[in-house]
């Protein structure tokens, strides 16, 4: 996340579940990676790995948070990264990000950069 916004920014996160102990391991992480640094995590939105609350995720965060410059994955498949997928089609359709949308994964994680 420090390498794709090294001038900082807002970032929301998606996972499947936060029951699950390596999701809540990972978030932390991410939270003790990223203090003292330039970048906020908004959220963390959880779908409970179903595909339509995933994407309803997105499309949400889109929605209330215009100016997010960052949406990232933590699950390599199932509906968490799905939901963040769904960024693809859902950033280019709103005009204030049109020509600004980075889709990548790492092999770590899905991202979508506004």
């Amino acid at each position: 996340m420090k390498e794709a916004m090294p001038e900082g920014g807002e970032a929301m996160l998606f996972v499947g579940s936060m029951d699950n102990a390596n999701a809540r391991e990972r978030v932390q992480s991410i939270k003790s990676a990223l203090e003292g640094s330039n970048i906020a995590i908004v959220d963390v939105r959880n779908d409970e790995i179903e595909f339509v609350k995933a994407r309803r995720n997105v499309e949400d965060t889109l929605t209330d948070y215009r100016d997010i410059d960052m949406l990232f994955g933590l699950y390599r498949c199932g509906a968490g990264i799905a939901g963040a997928g769904a960024a693809s089609t859902a950033i280019p359709a709103s005009p204030a990000r049109r020509g600004r949308a980075q889709i990548s994964y790492t092999g770590k994680g899905l991202n979508a950069r506004c």
